[in-house]
């Protein structure tokens, strides 16, 4: 695929989730900002998520709620209350999942753990995980009374899936030999998020239960496809692959390359002869991802990005359908830039 249309596809994605997300955005940091002005070490922690965090963040979740509630609804609806408290949600996963992971940068800026320590960030998690729900109790009541109970159950669901998935990955910390099915069924948990939201947004619209199925798969679909991009990106980043192979479960692809045995002689022998010397690091990245198991691993990306898309069909809402493509075809689009 030219690079051109790769870029096209991710802004066209990237414009979709502003479009319909970054109200949602601001209305998270303006509740941060207003509510946490104190000089404590805690509201300083809140502050720093919000301006950094939240300031380098594509409102993928807001958006997913807005697309999938008006594809349904019989009248669009204002969301982005209900997506201020996702992001909240979300925004305490990845905050502890900072601290478990260790990760003390993202980029040039530090989180919320790198900057404030482990103890405070377990607390700053903790506030936005119950300003979250707080405010999803109340801004659900707003658009559609009644349905507090069915989005609060989604939003339970989808937490302790995730919570899940975590603890199954501390088990494959450092296992260079971890086997592939482990980690891709951490994804397929991981996805229960994006899926979740999708379900959320048609419940909002009072979706038949058909209709949400449909939504809450396509959107289980992208999750899985954008997760495994992530893992990609993990690989092609040397540093950040030098985090995953010490302290975390090594990236879907490189456990995948491990089954060939001439690529684990060769990855294992760059591993060897320096402990994690960056240029070694980009040698096994490059190994990896020019592998046939990763471009095999790319067929089944293309094959589920197409289910997705298939699924939309169902979707009456051509414009909508249209726009929730975006996303899957987005994240298939990086797949092939990593892999040119």
């Amino acid at each position: 695929m030219p690079m051109n249309t790769e870029l096209t596809a991710l802004q066209k994605m990237q414009n979709a989730a502003n479009q319909r997300g970054n109200e949602a955005l601001t209305k998270a940091k303006h509740h941060i900002a207003q509510k946490f002005t104190q000089e404590d070490p805690l509201s300083e922690a809140l502050r720093h998520f919000s301006s950094i965090t939240l300031s380098h963040a594509l409102p993928v979740f807001p958006a997913l709620i807005s697309l999938s509630h008006d594809a349904v609804a019989d009248k669009p609806k204002n969301t982005s209350g209900v997506g201020t408290a996702i992001l909240l949600i979300a925004g305490a996963a990845d905050v502890h999942d900072d601290i478990i992971d260790r990760t003390k940068t993202k980029g040039p800026n530090k989180t919320v753990f790198g900057k404030f320590g482990a103890e405070i960030a377990t607390l700053t998690g903790d506030i936005l995980l119950t300003e979250g729900l707080s405010m999803l109790e109340k801004e659900t009541r707003k658009i559609a009374d009644g349905k507090q109970d069915p989005v609060l159950e989604l939003v339970t669901e989808a937490t302790f899936e995730i919570s899940k998935a975590e603890a199954m990955e501390r088990l494959l910390q450092g296992k260079l030999d971890a086997s592939p099915k482990e980690m891709l069924e951490i994804i397929n948990l991981k996805a229960s998020v994006p899926k979740a939201v999708m379900k959320i947004g048609a419940t909002l619209g009072n979706a038949q239960p058909r209709e949400e199925e449909t939504l809450g798969e396509s959107g289980s679909a992208f999750g899985i496809i954008s997760l495994v991009a992530e893992e990609l990106l993990d690989l092609a980043d040397a540093m950040e692959l030098k985090n995953r192979l010490k302290y975390e479960c090594p990236p879907l692809p490189f456990l995948y390359a491990m089954q060939n045995a001439d690529l684990k002689t060769k990855t294992n022998a760059l591993l060897e002869s320096s402990h994690f010397r960056i240029s070694n690091l980009e040698k096994i990245s490059q190994i990896v991802l020019n592998s046939a198991e990763t471009q095999k691993l790319m067929g089944e990306m293309e094959s589920l990005g197409q289910n997705a898309n298939d699924l939309l069909l169902k979707i009456r809402n051509k414009g909508i359908r249209e726009t929730l493509r975006l996303f899957p075809a987005a994240s298939i689009a990086l797949l092939h830039s990593l892999c040119a």
